[in-house]
């Protein structure tokens, strides 16, 4: 009885129900990849256990066709009280098992959730950013705007000033309008040129802008989705390994996948390397750059494994 409630205690062990769940995506695949390990110990030690019921089983059948004797009573009893031990063994391992599994739902469940809530906070702060650029530009224009409307005032005191002139002297005021409407000419076309230029300027200046925000958008989605496509890969080399394969055809297959899922963890990893400088949250970055690091690092495990 105690070495029942001894493995009953251990199976509760390995997983409470009532452990709180990460707050974070990294956190949340830290603790799976913890618990998808504690799974393939305990599933590795359940294996185990069977295998040596089976033989204490047929021990104990084999025995019981020989002659009876006080040795082969206490043998009996010995290879009885080791079967009940190793039931209790069994039964406290696939319980534990069932545990960890129900932790993995809750955790895959979580993640979901928390890469939602991340999705949502990024678009949140890029609205923000555009409606910020839109004062700013709309401030720009306002500030354009007053700048033009002084050279009109300027120009229209310059010509009350240049008719007044006319009339004290209608030669002198002659002459004084030639020179100018010659000097407003040329002020004209210089100022015209002068606003053509800073029209083409601030044209090209938008447009290398919005050229600079599209590429930028575009490697950040480049970015996303290999990412997106290395831990689905992952997950499914991860999910194969839980019973690695014995044939050699289905070991070259799941080597080609690990070989696939590498290749584009390392493209991704590259993708959000080469972000970071640009970022606006390169803490963000670098934690994305360790989990790739750390999902590069076992799928490299299992291709050694496989290849032993």
């Amino acid at each position: 009885m105690r070495r029942r409630i001894l493995w009953i205690a251990l199976a509760v062990g390995g997983c409470s129900a009532a452990e709180p769940l990460p707050g974070t995506v990294a956190d949340c695949d830290a603790e799976l990849q913890a618990v998808q390990g504690q799974i393939e110990a305990r599933k590795t030690e359940l294996t185990a256990a069977e295998a040596l019921l089976r033989k204490t089983s047929e021990d104990r059948q084999r025995l019981a066709g020989e002659p009876d004797s006080d040795t082969k009573a206490a043998r009996m009893d010995e290879l009885g009280t080791a079967e009940a031990e190793l039931g209790e063994r069994i039964e406290g391992l696939r319980a534990e098992v069932g545990r960890l599994e129900e932790r993995i739902r809750e955790l895959t469940a979580r993640r979901q959730e928390l890469a939602a809530a991340e999705a949502e906070a990024a678009r949140a702060k890029a609205e923000e950013e555009a409606r910020a650029r839109a004062e700013a530009e709309a401030e720009a224009k306002r500030k354009s705007e007053e700048e033009a409307r002084a050279r009109e005032e300027e120009a229209r005191r310059k010509a009350e000033a240049e008719a007044e002139s006319r009339r004290k002297s209608e030669e002198e005021a002659r002459l004084r309008a030639e020179e100018a409407a010659r000097r407003k000419a040329e002020e004209e076309a210089r100022r015209k040129a002068e606003e053509e230029a800073r029209i083409r300027a601030e044209a090209e200046a938008q447009r290398k802008l919005e050229e600079e925000k599209r590429q930028k958008a575009e490697a950040l989605g480049r970015a996303e989705t290999l990412v997106v496509d290395g831990v689905a890969l992952f997950r499914q080399v991860q999910e194969a390994m839980k019973t690695p394969p014995q044939d050699p055809e289905a070991v070259r297959g799941l080597l080609e996948k690990i070989e696939k899922a590498l290749a584009t963890l390392e493209q991704a990893r590259a993708a959000n390397a080469a972000l970071r400088g640009e970022s606006a949250d390169p803490v963000r970055i670098d934690d994305r750059l360790k989990k790739i690091d750390l999902l590069i690092g076992i799928l490299r495990g299992h291709r050694e494994a496989l290849k032993k």
